[in-house]
């Protein structure tokens, strides 16, 4: 890794350097100088003989180029050679005097000497080779020593924040459980920062129902307590764990979370509704009647028909029997339930204007009419 390397080059550059690339520099300084020192002497008597008679070879060699050359131009013209081998010759003659030039070039640059601009270029290269030993010999400098273990400390951080992003990539459910639903695809870019969902999880061996509650009823239930939790047509055992303790802001109702029993995880599907019946006692006045004593009044209330005032028994109503006169009362239900007693199947407790000791009908209300004059048979 990158680290890994500057780090290395960091420890070399403490450590200084090594006997084997002192020794290598110092025998590349060497060579730099005898080179230097040879063209500073000039080229050897040697080698400008063997240059001088290499120039002679080849001129030689050029005449009898030209010669053939000659001898076939002439047969060209007699119509004996073709003019291939007329240009070939004329070629050979090129060739050879080409090589002549050069060699030519060779031994005047040996008679004349190494020009001053190579000498001086070899002299760079024998400064710089004494430099880079120099360098070598008083070892690697403080700067770049702490140049170097500053590009350390930079891997170092960005090691640090390429394991951070590694980590983020690794998505952690909040509890045991089963992924119901997958809201993204495959190669799908997210970001950190959002809030969007990848899985959807169901927690194993564990089902809640969260249920919103007036204020008041919250406040008569206890952590622990059991009650009985409506789902489908099933009815569960079920245990308060916890009471929000804000009120949601759509509904006003503080949330009570319920805890089923495990063995319910397998019936209940999660999502289903759930219904909590609760027990509450509220202190009012009123009076139950059955349902079937009520019939519809206005602006959304109930009615109830009592007996009113009693007619005299002398009058041509009466005929010297009880009769009364039908009055009609607006009445509030507050509740309805079961009739306890089973008689009348459903009641309601009401308020209104009815005054006790008021005798309320409580059947065939669709053959009776306000002001009719009725006779109980049973009172």
């Amino acid at each position: 890794s990158q680290r890994a390397q500057a780090v290395a080059e960091l420890k070399e550059m403490q450590a200084g350097s090594r006997p084997e690339t002192i020794a290598a520099a110092r025998a590349n300084l060497a060579q730099a100088v005898a080179e230097l020192k040879e063209r500073q002497a000039g080229p050897r008597a040697e080698t400008i003989a063997a240059a001088r008679a290499n120039v002679t070879e080849l001129d030689k060699q050029l005449e009898l180029s030209r010669k053939k050359q000659n001898r076939r131009q002439s047969l060209y013209s007699e119509g004996a050679i073709s003019r291939e081998q007329l240009d070939e010759a004329i070629t050979e003659v090129s060739a050879q005097k080409a090589r002549l030039d050069q060699a030519q070039s060779q031994l005047n640059e040996l008679l004349a000497g190494t020009r001053p601009e190579r000498i001086e270029a070899q002299k760079a290269r024998v400064d710089q080779a004494q430099k880079q030993l120099d360098e070598l010999l008083a070892g690697t400098r403080p700067e770049r020593i702490e140049a170097q273990k500053a590009r350390v400390d930079q891997l170092d951080a960005s090691l640090g924040k390429l394991k951070l992003d590694l980590k983020k990539t690794t998505l952690k459910a909040p509890f045991s459980g089963t992924i119901s639903r997958r809201w993204v695809d495959e190669g799908t870019v997210v970001s950190t920062a959002g809030s969007q969902p990848i899985f959807s999880i169901v927690e194993d061996g564990a089902v809640e129902a969260n249920i919103g509650i007036p204020v008041s009823a919250a406040s008569q239930l206890q952590l622990g307590s059991t009650l009985p939790l409506k789902i489908g047509q099933k009815t569960y055992t079920a245990q308060v764990s916890s009471i929000l303790p804000e009120l949601d802001s759509d509904t006003r109702t503080v949330t009570v979370v319920l805890k089923l029993d495990p063995a319910a995880a397998r019936t209940v599907a999660p999502g289903q509704l759930a219904q909590l019946e609760l027990a509450q006692s509220i202190t009012t006045s009123g009076y139950w009647l059955p349902t079937t004593a009520l019939v519809p009044g206005v602006r959304g209330l109930w009615s109830c028909y009592v007996l009113g005032e009693a007619v005299p028994l002398k009058s041509p109503i009466a005929q010297g029997k009880t009769t009364f006169r039908v009055e009609r009362t607006d009445v509030e239900i507050l509740y309805q339930e079961d009739d306890p007693s089973g008689t009348h199947g459903q009641r309601v407790l009401v308020r209104g204007t009815l005054q006790p000791g008021d005798q309320v009908i409580i059947s065939g209300m669709h053959r009776i009419v306000p002001g009719q004059f009725v006779r109980p048979i049973k009172q």
